[in-house]
């Protein structure tokens, strides 16, 4: 997944090298979870590189969301969904050719069906966790962590446990 203009230029370098023409590509937008991803207000731009650039073909584009759980306040979800829309709309239109979208999450796709676009993500789902108890109801976990307990030390009062002292006996 490219997700910044430098990262972006040294693809398209590597491309030219190696003689690749209409590579298909992911690109990723921020909508609001302030991680990676190219700003909404960068598709100009990027539609740009894309034209001029036959190395490229977006396959692609997509986001995340960063709370989608929250089924109390979705204002910020919606306004993410909503500038994501209008990143890839904008985007296709410039470029002239259409590509896949996905935007949802596990927690997505149970609160915020409207969004579904091409494609969705699991994610966490996948390993049976979600905070909505309908669709908890429906997952059936991909992988069970199983462990057994190595040794049982007695520690005292003040003894510290673990990398960096991270927890120290109270």
């Amino acid at each position: 997944a490219i997700y910044s203009f430098r990262q972006l230029d040294l693809f398209i370098k590597e491309l030219i090298i190696h003689g690749e023409i209409g590579y298909p590509t992911h690109l990723k937008i921020d909508t609001g979870m302030r991680r990676l991803g190219f700003e909404v207000s960068d598709i100009t731009k990027i539609a740009e590189i894309i034209q001029a650039q036959p190395e490229i073909h977006v396959q692609s584009v997509y986001s995340h969301l960063s709370d989608a759980e929250n089924r109390r306040d979705r204002r910020f979800t919606e306004l993410q969904i909503q500038r994501f829309q209008q990143a890839t709309l904008s985007l296709q239109k410039l470029i002239n050719y259409d590509f896949e979208r996905h935007l949802l999450n596990s927690e997505g796709i149970c609160n915020f069906p409207n969004a579904q676009f091409e494609m969705v993500r699991i994610g966490i789902g996948m390993y049976g966790i979600t905070s909505n108890p309908n669709f908890q109801k429906r997952l059936i976990p991909a992988l069970t962590w199983m462990s057994s307990i190595s040794q049982i030390k007695p520690i005292k009062k003040g003894d510290s446990v673990g990398y960096s002292r991270s927890t120290i006996i109270d």
